[in-house]
Order: structure tokens, then sequence, then C-alpha cells
């Protein structure tokens, strides 16, 4: 199961969802 830029840029929700989960896990540091 690879992941190239094609499938990567077909699923731009997936990027959404990761940069999301990201940056709240950031934030929660950052709040401490």
């Amino acid at each position: 199961m690879s992941i190239d830029a094609g499938e990567m840029s077909g699923k731009p929700w997936v990027i959404a969802m990761l940069q999301e989960r990201f940056v709240s896990q950031i934030a929660a540091m950052a709040a401490r």
C-alpha cells in the first residue's frame, strides 16, 4: 500500500485530517 503524489492530491481531506490532528496536538502542548 504505497501513497504517491497522485493519490495524495486526489485526497485533500486526508491531508486536512492529519493537519488538523497535528495542529490540535501542538495547541494542547502549548496550552500547558
